[in-house]
């Protein structure tokens, strides 16, 4: 559930909760008060919450450096030339229990140095669900192969593409670029 609508659940349920001021003068002014009782909704069962599948990628940190020249050699400078110093630079990935955590580090300034989010899949494949707080994409999808100390990824999807394409390029390069190096 995204914060916007738990942010969104929580409103209505305080204005069911209250009543719309349904109750409002008619109600004693000292003396015991009732708590207010919610609507009892019997439109079906429950919905099941989804579970995060956590795929056999090994835990850890790893880390990778993608520098302007990997930006050329994947066309990040015709895609999405704004997005290069963005998305060049130090990275550190740090994959634990189902979550993961990004950290960007560069000789130039960088607008968005830190991700988070969730981390989902089977077998080879692993999908990143980007934190909304932490960052403007949703969801990339990786294959993905371990040989003992680095990992390699392959870009399948992500979400958004982008007008241009531009977070299609910019993935492909940023995963695609080099081996990241197990550390921890």
């Amino acid at each position: 559930m995204t914060r916007r609508w738990m942010i969104h659940s929580l409103v209505v349920a305080a204005t069911l909760a209250g009543g719309c001021g349904s109750h409002g003068s008619n109600a004693p002014a000292a003396g015991p008060t009732e708590s207010p009782s919610f609507p009892q909704y019997s439109s079906g069962p429950s919905p099941t919450p989804t579970r995060i599948q956590i795929p056999p990628i090994p835990g850890g940190t790893y880390q990778t450096t993608v520098t302007r020249t990997d930006a050329m050699r994947f066309g990040v400078f015709r895609c999405d030339p704004s997005g290069v110093d963005e998305n060049t630079g130090h990275i550190t990935l740090t994959l634990r229990a189902g979550r993961f955590r990004w950290v960007m580090r560069a000789d130039h300034p960088i607008f968005n140095p830190l991700f988070t989010g969730v981390y989902s899949g089977d077998g080879k494949r692993v999908t990143f669900i980007f934190d909304p707080n932490t960052a403007d994409e949703s969801a990339d999808t990786l294959q993905w192969s371990f040989d003992g100390s680095s990992l390699r990824f392959k870009v399948l999807t992500v979400e958004p593409v982008g007008m241009n394409g531009d977070h299609l390029c910019v993935a492909r390069m940023v995963y695609q670029a080099h081996p990241w190096t197990k550390t921890r």
